[in-house]
């Protein structure tokens, strides 16, 4: 069948059609959910698309007019999805009341015409309000971080999903915010030290220097949430001091017909010390200094109390050099030695078991620095280390600083990453680490076999089309949010699931609810402890099929477990 790819103009509005050609034909209104029910105010300029369930899956789009009026025609027979968007603004999902939840689904006989859709428009949330420094003075250009917990090798961490800047009367705004709980965090920028020694401490919502003791932010969909306020406050400075040794001797310098070669790596001014707090605070605050020959002595008089990561880190030619350790300076002053270490190469190779289907380019292999509670966090600032493996799987990373590491594989569609092992040791389950001199191999093994689920859910008097279907992991999976999968059912309430990991799961059927969200260990949690058994345990194994029939949790208990 060909595919048409046609812009043209319909009714006044610009309509993109990516979809066989048909004669079937959807109108509608797009209309703020929130205000006067009997006349509610339109939505102009969002864009709607209509997604029509065919092979292959594809689309058209429209924009309202003046009055929120939409109209798309030449579709071809079939079931649709129907949506509306604004950039940063919001979204409408055809019978649905939150961008949460999975709507309706639309279907259409050839030549049929569906008129009078109304779709609900659901703002954007917001965070809004002021930060002013130790002397009440409004705090401009402060950095605002709105954080919220996330997880890579098990243990929480929290994440910046959003940033802003104070503008001159030290305001911020963060529009575009999807619902959940957020931890807010704001800090100046540059130097924060004043001339009695005194340094601007950066402080979660509350008042608190620790997120643990911070004031959690719910944002539903909608939210304005204004007066989220700081004022910051000044403490005594700490120093952390020390050296750097095992400094490689400099390189021998090029012949003088060579000094115009300007590609030749350089080795840096100094050695750079990073200090980076061991804390939930966001990675991006750290600070740095150079530590100068012939000693190479450093020290830092602009840091908060506090525990940190001291990391050390130099290039001479092309082979970098590091050193890194933990260092609590909240007793007002603190000594560390640095012993530089080389960086190592890297080697091993990725074995796949199993047919990949579809076309599949090699994989690429990447360490990704741990850095504090879990947080990537690169020796300069936020550097992954990686390669490209090679038609027979094997790769080789040459520049890899010992350390602590997560391994970053992107997994082919339908299979499990099966095995991690550096050496001896099984990885797979906690973060890689790199010891100084090590030749190690790090073996990967990619299965194909994954298991499957399908089933159909268990509606019990209620309407299980369009549910969503959440699978959560038993054991020592449960704190891995990688083996967490998510569904939608079908109009009639059946789903399928590939690719699944092998080990013990529960599976939820949610009505009416997007399960994306849900893909986390504290939601698991709460809807393990929802009365009426809703949970259904399964056990999976490699190539391995089962039938699930979850019951279905109401629409209403499903709310109560979203962020």
């Amino acid at each position: 069948m060909r595919i048409l790819r046609i812009l043209g103009f319909l009714s006044g509005c610009l309509t993109a059609w990516a979809q066989p050609a048909g004669t079937s034909m959807i109108t509608g209104v797009v209309v703020e959910a929130s205000g006067d029910a009997s006349a509610p105010e339109p939505v102009r300029k969002a864009e709607v698309t209509v997604t029509w369930h065919g092979t292959p899956r594809s689309w058209a789009t429209t924009r309202t007019d003046g009055s929120g009026r939409f109209q798309i025609g030449g579709l071809p027979a079939g079931v649709y999805d129907l949506r509306a968007t604004k950039s940063g603004a919001g979204v409408a999902i055809y019978g649905a009341n939150s961008p949460r939840e999975t709507g309706e689904t639309i279907t259409l006989a050839d030549g049929e015409t569906r008129e009078g859709l109304k779709l609900r428009f659901i703002r954007s949330a917001s965070i809004s309000g002021g930060v002013t420094g130790p002397d009440g003075d409004p705090a401009v250009s402060a950095q605002v971080f709105l954080m919220r917990i996330s997880r890579n090798n098990g243990p929480p961490f929290l994440q910046t999903s959003s940033q802003a800047q104070t503008n001159d009367r030290g305001e911020y705004q963060m529009a575009g915010v999807e619902p959940g709980q957020y931890y807010v965090f704001a800090t100046v920028q540059g130097d924060p030290v004043n001339a009695q020694g005194a340094v601007v401490a950066g402080t979660f919502y509350g008042g608190t220097r620790e997120s643990k003791e911070s004031t959690v932010v719910s944002v539903h969909d909608g939210d304005r949430l204004r007066g989220i306020d700081f004022h910051l406050t000044s403490e005594p400075a700490v120093r952390i001091q020390g050296h750097v040794a095992g400094v490689p001797a400099p390189p021998t310098p090029p012949p003088a017909d060579q000094l115009h070669n300007t590609s030749r790596p350089r080795r840096l001014n100094g050695v750079r010390v990073i200090f980076a707090p061991v804390s939930l605070n966001p990675v991006r605050f750290y600070r740095d200094a150079v530590a100068q020959g012939p000693d190479h002595q450093f020290q830092s008089t602009t840091l908060p109390a506090g525990e940190y990561r001291v990391r050390a880190i130099l290039q001479v030619d092309d082979k970098i050099w590091s050193a890194s350790q933990i260092v609590d300076a909240r007793s007002g002053e603190a000594e560390v030695t640095l012993t530089l270490a080389p960086s190592i190469e890297v080697k091993g190779q990725v074995r796949t078991e199993g047919t990949v289907s579809g076309p599949q380019t090699s994989l690429r292999v990447t360490l990704a620095p741990v850095g504090p509670n879990g947080a990537g966090f690169g020796m300069f600032g936020n550097e992954n280390q990686g390669a490209q493996a090679a038609a027979d799987g094997k790769f080789t990373i040459p520049q890899v600083p010992p350390g602590l590491y997560n391994l970053n594989l992107p997994v082919p569609r339908g299979g499990f990453l099966k095995s991690v092992r550096l050496g001896d040791d099984e990885v797979r389950f906690k973060p890689i680490e790199i010891k100084p001199g090590s030749e190690a191999p790090l073996n990967i093994v990619v299965s194909m076999h994954g298991a499957k689920v399908e089933g159909e859910v268990d509606a019990a008097g209620g309407d299980p089309g369009r549910a969503g279907i959440l699978v959560t992991p038993m054991g020592e999976l449960h704190d891995f949010a990688r083996f967490y999968y998510s569904v939608a059912a079908d109009d009639h309430g059946k789903f399928k699931l590939l690719g699944l990991a092998p080990g013990k799961y529960r599976i939820f059927a949610l009505e009416k609810l997007t399960a994306t969200s849900l893909r986390n260990p504290e939601a698991a949690d709460q809807l393990i402890a929802l009365d009426g058994d809703f949970a259904q345990e399964i056990e999976l194994v490699e190539d391995g099929s089962v039938e699930a029939h979850p019951k279905l949790i109401p629409l209403e208990r499903g709310r109560a477990i979203l962020p």
